[in-house]
């Protein structure tokens, strides 16, 4: 679902996945308080990671995963 999600979206959103294999992205994570997955969280294009607009952590539906995806292109 989020991969295509990101199809759809990626002319007008970047996506960034972590994986948590990589020590550095674990470390991003950690920074932004992220403990589990999934999450998904927000982030400017000038915003510090740390302090993410929208966090959501869990399964997401996908309406919800688009009602958010909506609101940043709004923005």
């Amino acid at each position: 679902m989020v991969h295509s999600l990101r199809i759809e979206y990626q002319d007008r959103i970047n996506f960034v996945i972590l994986d948590y294999m990589i020590t550095e992205q674990r470390e991003l994570a950690s920074v932004m308080s992220i403990a589990g997955h999934p999450a998904f969280a927000v982030i400017g294009a000038n915003q510090d990671p740390k302090d993410a607009s929208d966090q959501t952590f869990g399964f997401q539906s996908e309406s919800r995963l688009r009602l958010l995806l909506e609101e940043l292109i709004e923005t």
